[in-house]
């Protein structure tokens, strides 16, 4: 044999080869894993399902309006996130085996085998241009996976056991349980009857107002949290849909409470609750006006709500308050406090600068006044002097940045017991407010002044003098924390303890202001009493006079500030030091 020929017969074979594995390679479909069973089916486009499980009414959802509501066996809301968690598990059904029609048709009694003669569950999707049905048979065996088959088509299949959480198994399923939806309660007025008594709540676009039995301020918080509760309401059991169900002995006919929920002219939500079961007293029926579905619902939600009208009432005289930019105060001591630059305010007319955090406590406390009583809902002029009104003792009116009329005005007559009669200027009605916390109100604009008095700087001290009973100690500052004596002077000094009460002096605030002008005897100040001076280096002398003790267990102290003696208490830490690390002259206490 010619091996030339021999080798060109084996290369012309090897290409033949090739050609054909090729081939063969080229025709072969690329396989993309696991098909799903309904590869039509689009989750979102799904417009009704039906189900019918064994045993049970057939239960339909359709979705109107982006919602899915039931439509049979009774119209009601649906829980949508149900519906669509059965929805998507079909969508992404994968057999794990598949029998072919050949094999079903050689087994007569597949049918009967499969459990799909019978099918514990029978279920239609619909959607644009697409209707599937699907019947779900017995389980497998071992009992993880179970029988089904999309009708119309030959095969069935083995699918995971999962889908059947999804087959709802009785007609409450679905159902939607809470009670009210966030539509219902976007309300802006509510209507309350319980046990025959009524009263109504207005919401304006900035608060709640009670407008039956009476016109008042409402308790924004109280409603607000009122009607959070009742956003949180569960059904506890579906009752009874009979239309001719006996709503008197439920306490449905008439109810023991209602509750309109409404939004301009049109009502939300008309809420009926009758009796407690016999055998669960925190439960209620309650049903819905225009359903004809009865429920048990927790009773406590509704607890607020059976409170009387009465209840709901602002219990601040005043309450929350904007921002303010004038607080005009008048009474036996009048003053005014102006609002400056950089959220600064100044007394008027001592034209002096107010205490921020002393501001901060004023509007506070007006804000925080509680009422102990409403004395009268409807007063007129001649009313007034009964209550000190017709001439208020104190009167504030509070007005906002960029307004010429004030924002409100309130009034406080005379004392009753341990309350003061007050009044607003916005309503009829005399109130009654704790008389401690009116006690707490500034007594005059001294009392707002700001409370550090002095804003010294160490470096510029040159000496500190202390005298009493008519003697006198002086040290000098020699340089940073280096004190002496001088001259004439007795005493044992610790320079670091001198110099840190001295620093402290520079700075020093009062507690509180409690008198200006001629108040000497009223605080104990007495002639060649104890006192302490700061010199500065440009000849600049600062004093400060010591009384008696104060209430809090330091010491009543003055200070002149704009040719005037300011009386205050003074801060005990820094009143300790002064006794403790400042020598007082020999003779002296």
């Amino acid at each position: 044999m010619n091996p030339r020929r021999t080798w060109i017969w084996v290369l012309t074979a090897a290409i033949l080869l090739g050609a054909i594995l090729i081939s063969r390679n080229l025709s072969r479909p690329t396989i993309h894993g696991p098909q799903g069973i309904l590869s039509s089916l689009k989750p979102s486009e799904v417009v009704s399902v039906q189900v019918r499980a064994t045993g049970q009414m057939e239960l339909r959802a359709d979705l109107t309006n982006g919602a899915w509501c039931l439509s049979a066996p009774i119209a009601y809301p649906a829980q949508g996130p149900k519906i669509e968690a059965l929805i998507q598990a079909l969508s992404k059904l994968v057999p794990a085996t598949t029998i072919s029609g050949e094999e079903l048709r050689a087994r007569p009694k597949s049918g009967e085998e499969y459990g799909l003669t019978h099918p514990q569950a029978y279920i239609i999707l619909q959607q644009t241009g697409f209707v599937a049905h699907i019947q779900v048979g017995a389980l497998t065996t071992p009992g993880d996976q179970v029988f089904v088959q999309v009708v119309g088509t030959e095969n069935a299949y083995v699918v995971d056991a999962d889908l059947l959480k999804h087959i709802p198994r009785t007609l409450n399923a679905w159902r939607e349980t809470t009670l009210l939806a966030p539509q219902d309660l976007a309300c802006d007025r509510i209507s309350v009857t319980n046990k025959g008594k009524v009263f109504e709540l207005h919401h304006s676009p900035e608060r709640w107002s009670l407008t039956l039995p009476i016109p008042a301020r409402a308790d924004n918080p109280k409603i607000e949290e009122a009607l959070q509760k009742l956003a949180r309401v569960e059904v506890r059991d579906f009752v009874t849909d009979d239309p001719a169900a006996d709503l008197e002995s439920l306490g449905l006919q008439p109810p023991q409470l209602s509750i309109s929920l409404n939004r301009g002219t049109n009502r939300t939500a008309l809420l009926l609750i009758g009796n407690s079961p016999t055998n669960d007293p925190a439960l209620v029926f309650a049903r819905r006006s225009g359903s004809r579905t009865i429920v048990t619902i927790p009773r406590d939600p509704l607890d607020p709500w059976s409170q009387p009208g009465s209840s709901y009432r602002d219990p601040l005289l005043i309450g929350p308050l904007p921002e303010l930019d004038l607080i005009k105060v008048t009474g036996p001591d009048p003053f005014t406090l102006e609002r400056g630059t950089n959220d600064s305010w100044n007394v008027m007319p001592q034209n002096v600068p107010a205490d921020a955090w002393m501001v901060k406590n004023l509007i506070g406390t007006l804000a925080g006044l509680t009422v102990v009583e409403y004395v009268r809902e409807v007063v007129t002029p001649p009313d007034l002097p009964a209550y000190g009104l017709s001439q208020p003792r104190w009167q504030y009116a509070l007005r906002a940045p960029g307004k010429t009329n004030d924002l409100l005005q309130v009034s406080f007559g005379t004392n009753s017991a341990d309350r003061v009669f007050a009044s607003r200027s916005d309503e009829n009605t005399v109130y009654a407010v704790p008389q401690g916390a009116v006690t707490h109100l500034p007594a005059g604009g001294w009392a707002m002044r700001e409370r550090k008095f002095w804003n010294l700087d160490v470096e510029q001290v040159k000496s500190l003098t202390l005298m009493v009973g008519g003697r006198s100690n002086q040290l000098l500052r020699q340089g940073a924390h280096q004190w002496a004596l001088a001259p004439g002077s007795q005493g044992v000094i610790n320079e670091l303890a001198v110099e840190e009460t001295v620093r402290g002096l520079c700075q020093a605030s009062a507690v509180v202001w409690v008198g200006v002008g001629d108040h000497r005897a009223q605080y104990g100040f007495k002639e060649n009493g104890h006192q302490l001076t700061l010199e500065l280096k440009d000849g600049t002398k600062y004093t400060v006079e010591f009384g008696a003790d104060a209430p809090s267990g330091s010491a009543y102290a003055a200070v002149s500030l704009g040719k005037q003696p300011w009386f205050l208490e003074f801060p005990w830490p820094l009143f300790r030091d002064i006794q403790s690390y400042l020598p007082a002259p020999r003779g002296g206490p």
